[in-house]
């Protein structure tokens, strides 16, 4: 396992976001990806393989065969996931922070 992700300055959140974030009213079912995001404990191939290679073989993405499926490609760079994120960025008018898909 990797160490947590480190963001970009302009994407970390003050200590007041964080309370904010945490205190909405949310299950903890609903907190835990995002937190397991920050944290590289998503499991992707690369991931899973580390972990297991005898369980999986491969660090390739199982759907388009990418050599090494990193958690960034998994959750953001997949072609099968990158008209989710720009929609995701234009519906919260995001375009100024997010000017482009590596920007995510």
């Amino acid at each position: 396992m990797g160490p947590p992700l480190l963001l970009p300055v302009h994407l970390n959140l003050r200590p007041s976001s964080w309370q904010l974030f945490w205190s909405l009213p949310l299950p903890a079912k609903e907190f835990t990806p995002w937190w397991r995001l920050l944290h590289d404990r998503i499991a992707h191939c690369s991931w899973c393989h580390r972990i297991a290679p005898d369980k999986v073989p491969s660090r390739a993405c199982a759907l388009c065969g990418v050599d090494t499926e990193a958690l960034y490609y998994f959750v953001v760079d997949s072609s099968f996931k990158e008209e989710f994120w720009r929609g995701i960025v234009s519906s919260l008018s995001l375009q100024d922070l997010l000017p482009s898909g590596l920007s995510i």
